[in-house]
């Protein structure tokens, strides 16, 4: 194993800063929708085709949450197109195929926007699965 050289510890602080605001964000949305009486199902949901960051459920209504965080609301449209659709939607199969009890709910994709100081911006709907 080579030792870590300048350049690489600071691509591995980076990374772990960016882990860490990662999951604060994704625990701070996951807390917001249980402010709006979700029940989350899945959090960090990994599969072979893709990642989805929170599945939640209230009543008839399945939702699968991109979780995305800036420094400044003003990168809110820069995180808004930085959302991968496709394997979001891909995940969403792979779940509802390992989980055929929930394919007759009502699915939304959303996307929860996080800024410093800001209230989370709750984009309902986000996009369609064709």
């Amino acid at each position: 194993m080579r030792p870590l050289n300048s350049n690489n510890k600071l691509a591995a602080t980076r990374r772990k800063k960016a882990q860490f605001r990662g999951r604060l964000a994704e625990n701070i949305a996951v807390f917001f929708l249980r402010v709006k009486l979700f029940s989350i199902l899945k959090k960090n949901f990994k599969t072979p085709v893709g990642e989805i960051d929170i599945i939640a459920k209230r009543g008839d209504l399945l939702i699968f949450v991109e979780v995305k965080m800036r420094n400044s609301k003003q990168g809110m449209a820069q995180a808004l197109e930085a959302v991968n659709q496709d394997r979001i939607i891909r995940a969403a199969k792979y779940f509802l195929a390992c989980n055929p009890q929930m394919a007759d709910k009502n699915l939304r994709f959303d996307v929860i926007f996080l800024a410093p100081f800001a209230f989370p911006v709750h984009f309902k709907g986000a996009f369609v699965a064709d």
